[in-house]
């Protein structure tokens, strides 16, 4: 993918979510969530995804303003529920944006080539790679049960799911789960006829080093785990 400032390796893609992941369920700070927010979405930036960092960011705020109502100017059990779900919602918006910094700005044969300079085994390379590959997959094949349903008149709307929740999910259910096999075989095919499982030695045109950037990234990635539970 094409980066305009700096090259992020996918190597440190990784690093960022496996760190940040488990340093964001511990913490509940807003002041937090908001700098890690601005921090990941600058890389999302770098790599040209404008449109997802302007949605990103407006949910952000919407989550962040409704959850300060909701504190401040509103009292009741429903409505402390409501703001509990604001609050787990935004913990987990750091998550979702370095996993699709992950997932949306890096091609499948960067992670290989990675993982090959790192020496890892055929055995973890092939599962990581039909994986990384399924979530876009199974995005397609959401869209396309959508489409059909609007098609037919039955749509995923609120008022289907109330009137005729039973139906709803499984017109929905029924070709997701038998979809999702289907695209499981087909991507472990396509992974072996690529020459995942041969014994040559691949090769790679994409760049695959580290640099002083990805230092720098990872540098700030750490100093937000060691700030987690702490005071910035």
């Amino acid at each position: 993918m094409k980066e305009h400032l700096f090259h992020v390796d996918p190597r440190t893609k990784l690093v960022l979510f496996f760190i940040i992941g488990f340093s964001s369920i511990r913490e509940t700070r807003p002041l937090w969530h908001a700098m890690l927010s601005v921090f990941l979405l600058v890389l999302m930036l770098n790599a040209g995804q404008y449109v997802y960092c302007v949605k990103t960011a407006g949910l952000y705020i919407i989550l962040e303003l409704a959850s300060h109502l909701l504190t401040h100017y509103v009292s009741g059990g429903a409505l402390a529920m409501l703001f509990g779900i604001c609050r787990i919602i935004i913990m987990f918006v750091p998550v979702w944006i370095v996993f699709s910094l992950m997932i949306r700005t890096t091609r499948v044969s960067e992670f290989i080539a990675a993982f090959d300079r790192m020496h890892m085994p055929d055995e973890f390379t092939i599962p990581f790679a039909v994986m990384f590959r399924y979530f876009p997959a199974m995005q397609e094949q959401w869209r396309a049960i959508r489409d059909a349903q609007k098609f037919r008149g039955i749509g995923i709307t609120p008022g289907n799911v109330l009137r005729h929740p039973a139906r709803t999910l499984e017109y929905t259910l029924v070709p997701l789960l038998s979809g999702s096999l289907i695209i499981a075989d087909d991507l472990s095919a396509a992974s072996l006829s690529r020459g995942l499982g041969g014994t040559a030695k691949r090769t790679c045109l994409d760049r695959i080093h580290f640099g002083p950037a990805d230092v720098v990234i990872i540098l700030i990635g750490i100093f937000f785990v060691w700030n987690s539970g702490g005071a910035l």
